[in-house]
C-alpha cells in the first residue's frame, strides 16, 4: 500500500482490513491493484494530454507565470509597488495592494490547479476550478477599478458584511452588470459589442456553474471521458482519464485569461495611470510575460483557424 506513506498508519490500515474482512474471500494483496491502477491512469493521462493539448497547456503555464509575476510586482514596496491615487490610499483602510496581490496569487494557483487536473485526467474537477476562477477574475476587475467596491470588499470583516457585499456587488447578475460598466468606463462604447460580451459571459458562467452545483447532466456525463480518437469509446473516468472534453475546457480557460489580462492592463493604465520604472525587474518581468502570453494566444488562435 504505497499510497499510504505513513508506515504506522499503513500497518494499522492492514490490521483493520484483516479484522473487517472476516470470513469473506477478499485478498488484501489484491487491494494493491487499486493503487497500481491509480498510478497507471495518471501516467497514461499525462502522456496523452501532453500529446494532444501540449499547445494549450504551454500557454496556460505562461499565464500562470504572468499572474505570479504580477502578484510579486504589485506590492513589492521600496517605492516600486503599484501607485494608487491619493483618494484610494486614504479611503481604503490598510492597503488595497495586499488584497490585489493575494487575488493575483490565487489566480496563478488556480491556473496551475486546472493544468494539473487536466493533465491527470480530471476534466470535471478542472471545470469546477475554472468556474471559481471565472468568478474571481470578474471580482478582481471590479475591485481593482471601482473605489467603492474595493472599500467594501477589502473591509468585509465578518460573515454579515461579506453577505451584504455579495448581494450588492458580487452575485452573478451584479457581477455581470459591474463588468459591463467597467468595460464602458474603459472605452467600449459599441452597444452591440457590450451586449455580445455580456451574453457570452452569462452563458459561460451558467455552463460551468452546472459543474459546481452538481447538476444531473454534469454529474452523469462528467463521470466519463471521451477519447481523443474520434472512433474511440466513452470510458468511465475512474481514477482519472484523458478526455477530449478537456479541449473545450482549455479553450474557454485561455479565452478568459486573454480577456482578463487585457482588462487588467487597461485598468492599470487608464484608472491608476500606472507607468512602472523601467529599471524595476519585477515589473519588467510581468510586462514581458503578459505581452508574450497575449501574442502567443493570438498565434494559437490563427493556427487553430487553419
Amino acid at each position: 500500500m504505497e499510497l499510504v506513506e505513513d508506515k504506522e498508519l499503513r500497518n494499522k490500515v492492514l490490521e483493520f482490513m484483516e479484522s473487517f474482512r472476516g470470513e469473506t474471500n477478499i485478498n488484501i494483496l489484491n487491494l494493491e491493484e487499486f493503487e497500481e491502477l491509480i498510478n497507471e491512469r495518471r501516467n497514461e493521462s499525462n502522456n496523452e494530454v501532453k500529446k494532444e493539448l501540449k499547445t494549450e497547456l504551454s500557454i496556460a503555464y505562461l499565464y500562470s507565470m504572468v499572474y505570479a509575476s504580477l502578484s510579486l510586482a504589485i506590492n513589492q514596496g521600496n517605492g516600486n509597488s503599484l501607485k494608487l491615487s491619493q483618494e484610494w490610499s486614504e479611503e481604503v483602510e490598510g492597503t488595497p495592494l495586499l488584497t490585489l496581490q493575494n487575488c493575483f496569487t490565487n489566480i496563478s494557483n488556480h491556473i496551475l490547479s486546472i493544468i494539473r487536473l487536466v493533465e491527470d485526467g480530471f476534466d470535471l474537477s478542472a471545470r469546477i476550478i475554472l468556474r471559481v476562477l471565472i468568478e474571481l477574475s470578474w471580482i478582481v476587475i471590479l475591485v481593482s477599478s471601482d473605489l467603492e467596491i474595493m472599500k467594501i470588499y477589502h473591509n468585509s470583516e465578518d460573515e454579515d458584511m461579506e453577505r451584504r457585499a455579495w448581494y450588492k456587488f458580487f452575485k452573478p447578475k451584479k457581477l455581470l452588470e459591474g463588468v459591463t460598466k467597467i468595460e464602458t468606463q474603459l472605452g467600449i462604447d459599441n452597444e452591440e459589442m457590450l451586449v455580445r460580451l455580456n451574453t457570452s459571459r452569462s452563458e459561460t458562467y451558467n455552463f460551468y456553474s452546472k459543474t459546481i452545483h452538481n447538476s444531473y447532466l454534469s454529474s452523469v456525463v462528467g463521470a466519463y471521458s471521451t477519447s481523443f480518437d474520434e472512433e474511440g469509446p466513452l470510458n468511465l473516468s475512474l481514477f482519472g482519464m484523458a478526455s477530449k472534453g478537456s479541449k473545450g475546457t482549455m479553450s474557454c480557460f485561455l479565452e478568459m485569461m486573454f480577456y482578463l489580462t487585457l482588462m487588467i492592463n487597461t485598468i492599470l493604465k487608464k484608472i491608476h495611470n500606472h507607468t512602472p520604472a523601467k529599471e524595476n525587474e519585477l515589473w519588467n518581468t510581468y510586462d514581458v510575460l503578459q505581452k508574450c502570453s497575449q501574442s502567443t494566444y493570438f498565434y494559437y488562435l490563427k493556427k487553430e483557424e487553419k
